[in-house]
């Protein structure tokens, strides 16, 4: 892996009053879609990380060490970007 894009999406329910995301990840020419979750603030980079771990694209991690720390300890570059929408559908 020598380049990594995880870009996000945010959606504050405020009817429940909860934080969802959405998480888009390149790796390559893989491209994967983590379509809802629970979560706020940086929890979609956190979810990212957990499915690249879980899918052998990160074997060394430590499953407490954050992306952008890996990416730098292994000299792959690292792109990433969060949105907050407005409704669920845009997730």
């Amino acid at each position: 892996m020598k380049t990594l894009v995880v870009n996000g999406r945010r959606w504050f329910d405020t009817k429940r009053g909860s934080t969802y995301h959405s998480v888009y990840i390149t790796v390559g020419a893989v491209n994967h879609v983590i379509p809802y979750e629970y979560g706020y603030d940086n929890q979609w980079e956190w979810t990212a990380a957990e499915w690249l771990e879980a899918n052998g694209y990160m074997p060394e991690r430590d499953g407490k060490e954050c992306l952008w720390r890996y990416c730098e300890r292994k000299g792959i570059h690292y792109v990433k970007d969060v949105i907050d929408v407005k409704r669920r559908r845009d997730l």
